[in-house]
């Protein structure tokens, strides 16, 4: 946990090529989508970001049908999402 903590893997992130979907609450404590969310593809090019208005670390638990929605969408077609989406 602590090498993942204090790893700054920003410059691995262009490398990435494939379709990402990153998926973020709003209101995360934890991992700061300020911080986080809203900079990832300044890093990945390739990603999506799915904003959850609202949501936060723990959203498996509090949005599990907006989760698989969205991934469901993606899987099937990763251009089908917009580049910023958001849900309530």
């Amino acid at each position: 946990v602590d090498a993942f903590s204090q790893t700054d893997f920003r410059q691995d992130l262009k490398f990435v090529r494939c379709p990402t979907l990153v998926i973020h609450g709003t209101s995360d404590q934890v991992v700061p989508y300020d911080a986080t969310g809203q900079k990832v593809r300044d890093f990945v090019s390739t990603a999506r970001v799915f904003e959850i208005k609202g949501g936060s670390h723990g959203l498996l638990a509090t949005h599990p049908l907006v989760l698989a929605d969205v991934l469901g969408k993606f899987v099937k077609n990763p251009d089908s999402l917009p580049e910023l989406t958001k849900a309530t």
